[in-house]
């Protein structure tokens, strides 16, 4: 949601993927920013390194294991919420400017497929096909704001996105 908010254009990834899924779709998605769970995830990018030259950053969450990594691709969730923060204080008003850009249109998600049938392709989501699909379940679930969704999908999988995250947002209930 944040890089959304920020304009870019999340790419979920599959937790299990092998080295060579992974830089298939970053390198066909032009990715520039991992986002990566811990040591396990980063080891992979890291060693994929010398063939993602759009890469130019690696944001980690869990430092267990990376204290001794000086990559300097990597950086903390920490230290990138305490970089965001100093920018709020430089300029408070732009996050709202961020969002206030935002249309429609704008792509909001690119799911790339199994692969099955060949190559995985990328499936490109507008924030509108994301509201109208939950617009067309609203219809038939009366959900509520005192409701409670229970995300059981991958978050790499579109069906989770689309319930999970937007649905959430557009009633305004939480996900357990």
């Amino acid at each position: 949601v944040a890089v959304q908010a920020a304009g870019g254009v999340p790419v979920p990834l599959f937790q299990d993927a092998i080295a060579r899924e992974l830089q298939y779709v970053i390198d066909h998605a032009d990715i520039k920013i991992v986002y990566a769970e811990d040591q396990e995830q980063v080891d992979k990018i890291l060693e994929l390194k010398a063939n993602l030259p759009r890469v130019e950053r690696v944001v980690y969450e869990d430092p267990k294991g990376l204290r001794h990594y000086r990559d300097p691709l990597l950086i903390s969730l920490e230290e990138l919420e305490a970089r965001g923060r100093r920018l709020h204080a430089e300029q408070p008003q732009r996050f709202e400017e961020l969002v206030a850009a935002g249309r429609e249109e704008d792509i909001a998600l690119i799911c790339y497929t199994s692969g099955t049938t060949g190559a995985p392709k990328g499936a490109v989501m507008s924030h509108a096909n994301f509201v109208h699909a939950i617009r067309g379940i609203l219809e038939v679930e009366g959900y509520q704001p005192t409701d409670e969704i229970l995300a059981y999908l991958p978050a790499a999988w579109i069906g989770d996105t689309f319930w999970s995250l937007a649905g959430s947002l557009m009633v305004g209930c939480p996900v357990n």
